[in-house]
């Protein structure tokens, strides 16, 4: 039986027979009189409560007094727990029967005491008080808790008095007070009356000597707000860029305060916006200011919203790569370029940018490594002359990555990657757990064909390998990704990785992670994107949005599956074209704040699994794109998806750079229809 049918039943059939009696103590007798508890599991995590009975008692000398005592879960049931008991004066010994422990206590002296009972597991005490009354002593009359209400905070302490009094008010000295809170869990008293804060709410604290019994109304507050700050304080942004900011509510002392509402606010939205997540996007040149609050106490930060460099423009310096022409002993100009990248990497300062013309770039494990870093106010920028002309190629998987970016405020834009054996582009600074680089920008890259190679290995192989801070992946083309399958060019593989191991983006860590207006297709050894972390490492902001996903992976379901721990999780406005069984695979208890939404998936549902709001999607419905035989994935006119998409702050344009939303209002996919 529930708690609450147990509590009603006992109280109904008290009802006749008690005038006035506390509420805990009708709580205890409601619970102590059923004798059918809901069994649980791993009760030392769910002991929310735990109860005695009588908690005041006035006794004679070597008279005696049965205390019964009963553990209870959040939701109200018995806890399966086991008591150890303890007395400040008199004897005491104890029996227990089911989930009921007893102590038989004896008053052997006069005064008064406490009778305590201590969870195991869970540490958590009730305690009763005893008063044994000698003849001829001065009885007590009252007990004056002071002050009568307190007010403490979560964490914090709160000292209370108490005095005993005669029948006239005068005080009695050298009696014993015992202390007990009616909540433990809001508020617990030690012996001398300190009381200290647990969690939110009320709580009655009582004082008893002599078997007269004072209290104090107790209010826990949470700690609030004084400050907001935001960081960085000053931030400079591109026009249809974004940069993330971070709020951090703090206490009269300066104490960050964890697990607060924030709310972000734009002071221009024609220059800037913001999402509930504090990601800023450029949308016009000129300045904005951001306001972060909490608690009705707020921050603010200064943004520049820059205008987009054109194609091939630099931002500050221009250096030039020419695999034909160049040579590393120029001075890498236009007139006179350097031959390699890995040497403009070596060499770049902050503000720089590497202009990399037409041609085939080879290197060794690595084709280039990108260990500098640029800075807030001056990123580093790889960039190809013309879309898709400068070629990073592996060389029939001799070398291992193409890209890999160990530095800061880095971006990468406008390469073809293709035919290294594990890795397209790798964004990885070093750590498995924690982002190891942070401000990583993937931009309009081609990486297609990476791992083509017979293997058994549990590694897996990846286009994008996400494991940065603040990394943006957008307007990208990513596709054949992966090892080869039994029989593919006389493979025989020796276990069954082939299925599933290998990825388009590989997000292993990372926080503020944006997925978006990218195209990914054919994924028959794993997914599109993957969400993993083998150290079970939770990851901050992974924000999946208009994206075009096509085919299936025949051996598993999602074109995305979401394997480790994720807060602040948005799949939204995406398509998902023939996928097994959904367009997402939500594989782990771990989400918090996670919306699916506005996707369509042909051929199957949006999502399954569970710990995702869903709303909006769109269930087996055809996209009806241009021409899919032709790897068109544009949506023809009379589309489902077009002006069915979430309007998103972060999402300003399509992958061809077209702004959003056109006419018909936001598509869903990578392209806007117009």
């Amino acid at each position: 039986m529930t708690f609450l049918h147990k509590l009603s039943s006992r109280l109904a059939r008290l009802k006749d027979r008690v005038a006035v009696a506390p509420a805990a103590a009708l709580a205890a007798a409601a619970v102590f009189g059923c004798e059918r508890p809901v069994a649980i599991t791993d009760t030392g995590s769910q002991l929310a409560q735990l109860l005695i009975a009588p908690l005041v008692v006035t006794l004679q000398q070597n008279q005696t007094q049965d205390f019964t005592t009963v553990g209870l879960t959040a939701t109200g049931d018995t806890a399966l727990i086991a008591v150890s008991w303890s007395v400040t004066g008199g004897a005491i010994d104890t029996s227990s029967n089911g989930r009921k422990h007893y102590g038989h206590y004896q008053a052997t002296q006069c005064g008064d005491y406490a009778v305590s009972a201590t969870s195991i597991p869970g540490a958590m005490q009730a305690t009763a008080s005893v008063s044994v009354v000698c003849p001829g002593a001065v009885p007590v009359d009252t007990v004056v808790v002071s002050p009568a209400t307190a007010r403490v905070f979560v964490g914090g302490t709160g000292q209370l008095g108490a005095t005993a009094q005669d029948s006239t008010g005068n005080p009695l000295s050298g009696r014993t007070i015992t202390w007990t809170s009616s909540n433990g869990g809001v508020a617990s008293v030690n012996g001398t009356g300190l009381v200290t804060g647990a969690s939110a709410g009320t709580a009655t604290v009582t004082a008893t000597s002599g078997g007269k019994s004072g209290s104090a109304a107790v209010t826990v507050a949470v700690v609030p707000v004084a400050t907001v700050s935001v960081s960085p304080a000053t931030a400079s942004v591109a026009v249809g860029s974004s940069v993330p900011l971070s709020a951090t509510p703090r206490d009269s002392a300066g104490k960050a305060l964890n697990g607060r509402v924030v709310s972000w606010a734009m002071s221009d939205v024609a220059v800037a916006t913001v999402s509930s997540s504090g990601v800023v996007t450029g949308v016009a040149v000129g300045a904005a200011t951001i306001t972060a609050t909490s608690e009705g106490k707020s921050g603010t930060a200064a943004i520049t919203v820059t205008a987009t460099p054109p194609p091939g423009s630099c931002a500050n310096v221009c250096h030039y790569v020419d695999a034909a022409a160049g040579n590393d002993a120029n001075a890498g100009t236009s007139a006179a370029p350097w031959r390699t990248l890995q040497h403009a990497a070596d060499v770049t300062s902050p503000g720089d940018t590497v202009i990399v013309n037409d041609g085939v770039y080879t290197g060794g494990g690595n084709v280039v490594t990108i260990s500098r870093s640029g800075t807030t106010a001056g990123w580093l920028v790889f960039r190809a002359a013309h879309l898709w002309g400068a070629v990073i190629d592996g060389q029939n998987n001799s070398s291992t990555v193409g890209i890999e970016i160990n530095g800061n405020y880095v971006r990468v834009e406008g390469f073809e990657v293709r035919n290294t054996s594990r890795y397209g582009i790798d964004a990885y600074g070093g750590s498995e757990s924690v982002g190891g680089n942070h401000d990583v920008d993937v931009v309009r890259n081609h990486i297609h064909d990476i791992g083509h190679i017979c293997t058994g290995d549990v590694g897996g192989i990846v286009g994008v390998d996400a494991y940065s801070d603040n990394l943006v992946i957008e307007r990208n083309v990513i596709h054949d990704v992966g090892r080869l399958g039994p029989g593919e060019q006389g493979c025989v593989e020796p276990n069954a990785n082939w299925q599933n191991h290998d990825h388009g983006v590989y997000n292993g860590i990372g926080n503020n992670v944006v997925i978006r207006n990218n195209v990914f297709y054919n994924f028959t050894h794993g997914w599109a994107i993957q969400r993993y972390n083998g150290n079970g490492a939770v990851t901050t902001g992974l924000t999946i949005v208009n994206n075009t996903f096509a085919f299936p992976n025949p051996w598993r379901d999602g074109h995305i599956i979401i394997a480790t721990g994720v807060n602040n999780l948005v799949i939204a406005n995406n398509i998902f074209y023939q996928p097994t069984t959904a367009g997402v695979w939500l594989d782990t208890g771990g989400l918090t704040n996670a919306t699916v939404s506005n996707n369509i998936s042909f051929g199957a549902v949006a999502s399954t699994g569970s710990g995702a709001t869903l709303s909006a999607n769109l269930d087996n419905t055809d996209p009806q794109f241009v021409n899919v035989g032709g790897l068109d994935f544009r949506v023809a006119a009379g589309s489902p998806a077009i002006g069915a998409g979430l309007p998103l702050s972060i999402v300003s344009n399509d992958i061809s750079g077209a702004a959003r939303p056109a006419t018909g209002g936001y598509t869903i996919g990578a392209y806007e229809f117009k």
